[in-house]
């Protein structure tokens, strides 16, 4: 593992292929269907089979291209373990699901009145909408498993110094819930004067799905403290919903102790570390001490 003591990034030697693959599959789903509209129109391709070997042709060149690129490259996990540009990384499958929603439409509009009549562009949209899908599910196992494989270097290379389970404070979970629930609630009712069902029955879905996963991201955490920096951990049923985060002692600017709760304070507009001292399933003056011992504390 290589360890940078100026960005304080940590970097694997590399993720494997298997990493390479996912990274490929996510940004031949963004990008292949777009390129593929320019070359049916440019071309003026009417053949539905000739226009899928395209798309097939440019998405394996694409995939592979960004597969062979990042399969060693370890920079690419300490980047998407931190910063708030990560989180943009699934969020970015909205994209062509927006741009083609309507290729969708047309497509199932035509299908039930004559199937063979079917635009060749509004097929290759419609499948852009679903690659949008999948790029949206790939992006999210991508940053779980950079994030995983950086956490567990840091972590197999330092002491650890104590480890706890901790929950959020009440408070502040019951406050993100009903900021999350508000504004979804909000935004569907406005979405229902201006667009169709559809899009507003597809909005309250998402709305639906945001409240579930804030819940679960709130949820319990282990947490294990290092010289170097912090492990955070959320487990669920299954490898795939297990989740682990490294983050580096650069990135925490100070900490605060409350009555109820300790507060890491991270750098820019990264989001606080919040844990709950009214959870009596540890030592809260053991962790603070330790904490004090290599974070700057603020009354």
């Amino acid at each position: 593992m290589k360890y940078n003591t100026e960005s304080s990034v940590v970097s694997p030697d590399g993720l494997g292929p298997r990493f390479g693959v996912l990274v490929g599959s996510y940004v031949a789903a963004l990008i292949a269907p777009t390129l593929t509209l320019f070359t049916v129109e440019y071309l003026g391709l009417r053949s539905k089979v000739l226009a899928f070997a395209v798309l097939g042709t440019i998405g394996i060149t694409i995939g592979s291209g960004t597969a062979f690129l990042t399969t060693d490259n370890g920079q690419i996990a300490s980047w998407l373990n931190s910063g708030w540009v990560a989180w943009l990384f699934p969020l970015l499958g909205l994209v062509p699901m927006m741009a083609y929603h309507f290729s969708v439409l047309e497509v199932v509009a035509v299908y039930l009145i004559d199937p063979a009549a079917i635009p060749v562009s509004s097929l290759v949209g419609a499948t852009g909408f679903l690659l949008g899908i999948v790029a949206a599910g790939a992006g999210e196992i991508a940053i779980r498993a950079a994030r995983n494989r950086v956490a567990s270097s840091a972590i197999a290379s330092e002491n650890v110094l104590i480890e706890w389970t901790s929950r959020w404070p009440r408070g502040h979970k019951i406050k993100v819930q009903i900021f999350t629930m508000v504004t979804g609630l909000v935004l569907v009712g406005l979405l229902s004067f201006w667009y169709p069902p559809y899009l507003t029955v597809l909005t309250a879905l998402v709305v639906v799905t945001l409240v579930g996963t804030t819940n679960t991201l709130l949820s319990d955490r282990a947490y294990k403290l290092t010289p170097v920096g912090l492990e955070q951990r959320r487990s669920g049923s299954g490898k795939l919903l297990t989740w682990h985060q490294f983050i580096p002692k650069s990135q925490i600017k100070y900490f605060t102790v409350s009555e109820n709760d300790v507060i890491l304070h991270r750098s820019g507009l990264l989001p606080s570390i919040r844990f709950d001292r009214n959870d009596l399933r540890f030592d809260d003056e053991e962790i603070i001490n330790n904490l004090e011992e290599y974070l700057n504390r603020r009354e």
